[in-house]
């Protein structure tokens, strides 16, 4: 198969996934035959395969395939987070929360891409499935993890003072802190 072609297929798929396209079965069918012309390693295949009954909302069928990546590969931690991801889906959060916990003690030791960690991706994930079980302490914990809370500026400087600018009326999320004019 044409490489460009390849590489045409993962990035639309990618993308799909992104907006949360829904295919429809017909389209959803023809993708599966022309991934199972790609060169991928059986655990990438069945991963890969995972990622679009996902996209399709076969999330039953997409836990089968991430179900055989792991068989062939368990470590191979992009398959926990896929079978994570639907088994969240399906509301299955124990389950999901499992699959996310075993992403993150394989990430820990990762055997491959030494200056690649993508860790934060999967408290994230465990983050959003704590937070489904309605246990917001441990989301919080995760989130905060990843994004620890910024410190204030009176902290980071001895000399600054913090002003503090009130939020919008249209966005009273935004607030913001800048130093005090010197």
């Amino acid at each position: 198969m044409n490489p460009t072609r390849i590489a045409l297929l993962l990035i639309a798929t990618a993308g799909l996934a992104l907006l949360g396209c829904d295919r429809p079965q017909a389209e959803c069918r023809q993708a599966l035959a022309e991934l199972d012309q790609l060169p991928f390693t059986p655990e990438s295949r069945y991963q890969q395969r995972g990622e679009l009954y996902y996209e399709c909302g076969d999330y039953l069928n997409a836990i089968a395939e991430f179900d055989r990546a792991i068989a062939v590969n368990p470590n191979f931690v992009v398959a926990y987070v896929g079978r994570a991801r639907a088994r969240l889906e399906r509301n299955q959060l124990d389950l999901a929360l499992a699959d996310a916990n075993q992403a993150i003690l394989i990430a820990a030791n990762p055997p491959s891409h030494p200056g690649f960690n993508s860790t934060y991706l999967y408290y994230n994930l465990r983050g959003i499935i704590y937070q489904a079980q309605k246990n917001y302490q441990a989301a919080i914990a995760d989130f905060q993890s990843i994004h620890p809370p910024s410190t204030p500026a009176s902290r980071a400087s001895p000399t600054a003072t913090p002003t503090t600018i009130a939020p919008s009326p249209t966005k009273p999320w935004a607030t913001a802190t800048k130093p005090a004019p010197i």
